[in-house]
């Protein structure tokens, strides 16, 4: 990549070949990286929920809920501790999806 490229251009080979799973033309794959340690503990100071991050969670779809095909993300584990999943699994630094911020305004409050 050029210095003044817009974006990088990364070229990433992976030797699979003694692997045991099959896949086929057009499959895809993900390569996961953990959040920055530091902010992970920094989000769990501001929830309030540092001596918690060692308590396994169970993650579930609410029961009755109406959307259509609601799930638990399969990425992320429906059984593990909160710190894992906050480290592993979610991209705590992403901008939050409107979505989201519908769901969080059940929780909220004008004051």
């Amino acid at each position: 990549t050029t210095l003044d490229a817009v974006k990088i251009s990364l070229l990433l080979e992976l030797d699979i070949s003694n692997q045991p799973f099959t896949y086929h033309p057009g499959d895809s794959f993900c390569i996961v990286s953990p959040n920055n340690a530091s902010e992970v503990d920094l989000l769990l100071q501001r929830l309030g929920l540092v001596e918690k991050k060692g308590a396994h969670v169970c993650l579930s779809v609410l029961p009755g809920t109406k959307k259509r095909g609601a799930a638990v993300p399969q990425h992320i584990p429906r059984l593990n501790n909160l710190h894992f999943i906050l480290t592993w699994c979610l991209e705590i630094r992403a901008v939050p999806k409107k979505a989201f911020l519908r769901a969080l305004v059940e929780y909220t409050t004008d004051t």
